[in-house]
């Protein structure tokens, strides 16, 4: 570098270069000359301290001003949730307080047998040990941007009605997140009827127990093998094993067990791996254009429909981006599987229909729905006409393929279970209506329809070949929106029959007997999944339609 002169030094800085020039040259300053450049030089060396000092006053002053606005709006929230479909499944949000719990005793502690209770109301449940107290009942619920037309799970806000059928979870009215679709219903129903339904509520309690007993450690509820998780200590092995082509059907609505009780893949409680566990078997058994589960057999459509149906209300009970995409795909798989304008069977576009798959599709469609998925409008609507077309205008009974075909029955089936003895299609169409909210237009099929059932109620007589679990589980959700006398007379014959029919001890305890048309094809896991939800209607739906009292 060369040197540089005083010509070439920046104003102010003249004396400074100049000294340091001498110093170059040899030239030794004298005390005085020392003195006298110092004292030139002060004025800058002042100057430049106290404006340092002016600036980190000022910034000082601005930073503590924005920290008191920061502080007075209560902080600024930052969200962290992964949207990318692939994301980790986020841990559970930590419980800020120790909140009061309304309980029901341990599922191990109950004494089933020494039920006394009279059914003679027309609901009669009490809240399950971990659902949390809360008195907001009639709060706005969910999300903030749900649209008005949303059917709601209480009275008071925004909610998911979830499927025609099978369960969801709880939201902020009982102790669920806020921004939960599924909204504060069911926990919030529980814990409003405190002490009304002890027997029953200690029936559900006991058949989440065996579920849970009886879970694969893969996740799944595997209907030909779950005999394995069998415990010795507690006596004989369960019997009652179903297909294994029915896997992912069967491992769907036994999360649904689970999640119409208010139980998620998040929440802290005794059921969170349980339901994580489910839902990660369905998204890893799920193929590339959406269907759950094998489809070795023609009938993999049913499987796939309650699979589907869980893994909405899944997402729809957590948000969690991790099972949206996989709820998506399902959806989009049952739309593609849709003959066109009319309804569902066997398989992708089989050219046929039938009124049974079609209302299993038409449930979990109007889940995906609910819980913000895409859903194709123009397939619920062709589907339920369908379900109407089959409806006779007289009787108000749904046939199976045709007006006035009884429920179908498998080969050396018909005598046993002869199908004059059930109206589970009738209940069913029943059902898509009210979900798809065109009950009202068809009042008229509806008060037919609840009549039917009024005189085919819940009975155990497999003699007779009355039992129908899968028409009980419809029957009852429709009776319980129709409500009024028909819902109390479907209500005291149905708790009769269920509570009294549920195993009280050994490995088999809360579960029932799979006797019924279907035994053979779900096994107990299905008999104690659609027995289960039948004891959860008190709390699952708020009635939309018909009477809401005695």
């Amino acid at each position: 570098m060369s040197d540089m002169n005083e010509n070439d030094a920046p104003e102010g800085e003249v004396h400074t270069q100049y000294t340091l020039h001498e110093i170059r040259q040899g030239h030794e300053l004298t005390g005085d000359e020392k003195k006298k450049r110092i004292m030139r030089s002060a004025p800058v060396i002042v100057i430049a301290i106290m404006l340092h000092v002016t600036i980190a006053a000022v910034l000082g002053m601005m930073y503590m001003e924005q920290k008191e606005k920061d502080e007075a709006a209560g902080g600024v929230e930052v969200s962290t949730r992964n949207s990318d479909d692939s994301a980790k499944i986020e841990e559970a949000p930590k419980v800020e307080e120790v909140v009061e719990r309304s309980a029901i005793p341990e599922v191990e502690h109950s004494d089933i047998s020494e039920v006394t209770e009279e059914f003679t109301t027309v609901v009669d449940d009490v809240v399950n040990e971990h659902a949390e107290v809360s008195d907001r009942f009639g709060m706005a619920e969910g999300q903030d941007d749900a649209p008005d037309n949303l059917l709601t799970l209480s009275s008071g806000g925004k909610g998911l009605a979830g499927a025609i059928g099978i369960g969801a979870g709880s939201g902020p009215g009982g102790g669920m997140r806020k921004g939960n679709p599924l909204g504060g219903s069911r926990i919030g129903r529980r814990n409003e009827q405190k002490a009304k339904l002890e027997a029953t509520e200690k029936v559900v309690m006991a058949g989440l127990d065996w579920l849970k007993r009886h879970q694969s450690p893969d996740g799944s509820w595997d209907p030909s093998a779950y005999t394995g998780m069998c415990d010795g200590k507690l006596g004989e092995a369960c019997w009652g094993k179903g297909s294994p082509t029915n896997i992912a059907g069967l491992t769907g609505l036994a999360l649904l067990t689970f999640l119409g009780a208010g139980y998620d893949s998040q929440r802290p409680g005794p059921y969170t791996e349980v339901v994580k566990n489910g839902l990660k078997w369905l998204r890893k058994n799920q193929d590339a254009e959406g269907c759950f589960g094998p489809r070795g057999d023609q009938h993999f459509t049913y499987a796939h429909a309650c699979a589907a149906l869980a893994m909405c209300e899944g997402y729809a009970s957590t948000k969690q981006s991790v099972w949206k995409k996989s709820a998506q795909d399902g959806i989009n798989f049952i739309v593609a599987c849709q003959n066109p304008y009319k309804a569902w069977r066997y398989g992708k576009k089989p050219g046929d229909n039938d009124s049974s798959v079609t209302g299993w599709m038409l449930m979990a469609l109007k889940s995906g729905k609910d819980c913000g998925l895409e859903v194709s409008e123009s397939a619920m609507k062709d589907g339920v006409a369908y379900v109407n077309s089959l409806t006779d205008k007289d009787t108000g009974r749904t046939g199976y393929t045709k007006i006035g075909e009884l429920p179908v029955r498998q080969e050396g089936k018909i005598e046993k279970w002869p199908g004059s003895e059930t109206e589970s299609l009738t209940a069913v169409a029943m059902c898509s209506r009210i979900f798809t909210h065109t009950a009202d237009q068809e009042a008229g099929l509806m008060k037919l329809g609840a009549d039917l059932l009024s005189k085919r109620l819940p009975v155990w007589d497999e003699a007779g070949g009355k039992i129908d679990m899968y028409y009980w589980y419809y029957g009852t959700l429709a009776m319980f929106q129709v409500g009024g006398a028909d819902w109390e007379r479907w209500n005291r014959a149905l708790k009769e029959v269920v509570v009294d029919h549920q195993i009280k001890d050994g490995c088999m305890k809360g579960s029932w007997d799979p006797k019924d048309p279907w035994a053979d094809d779900g096994g107990r896991v299905y008999s104690v999944t659609l027995m289960t939800l039948c004891l959860e209607v008190y709390y699952r739906f708020p009635r939309v339609f018909g009477a809401t009292k005695k």
